[in-house]
């Protein structure tokens, strides 16, 4: 049987050809993974950076316990008018909790988080009792 782009376009989704408005839209990323973080240092410290924007520095909460930093906040959406609705609507929004599990332990006393033009920046400092340590080898 020859192919047919009509037999394709039945097996789409039967949402994508309503006309309906406001078309609603699930909250999250395509990958499922909001927000997303690059994680990057040395032996000394680490930077755990992440775009989040549209929030303010109070809508978010970072905690440290042990080897996994959690980024937690909410982003909600704009208020609109009566007479308006959205054409296009693919930024998440809602609740989000984002846990990273980082290569060593961190001082949570010394951690600093900054949050500007939407970019957060963590800085994690490795603890002490956590870095290696080199031992010297005595002639006997």
């Amino acid at each position: 049987m020859p192919w047919s782009i009509f037999d394709e376009l039945w097996t789409l989704d039967p949402l994508r050809w309503s006309t309906s408005w406001p078309r609603r839209r699930r909250s999250g990323t395509a990958s499922g993974t909001f927000p997303a973080v690059n994680v990057y240092g040395n032996d000394e410290k680490l930077l755990v950076t992440s775009e989040v924007p549209g929030l303010k520095s109070h809508d978010l909460e970072i905690t440290v316990h042990g080897r996994t930093m959690t980024v937690k906040g909410t982003r909600s959406l704009p208020e609109l008018g009566e007479e308006e609705c959205y054409t296009c609507h693919e930024r998440s929004h809602g609740d989000f909790k984002r846990s990273v599990t980082l290569p060593y332990e961190v001082d949570s006393d010394k951690v600093d988080a900054r949050y500007e033009h939407g970019i957060l920046m963590i800085h994690l400092p490795r603890t002490e009792r956590d870095k290696p340590k080199k031992i010297a080898v005595k002639a006997a």
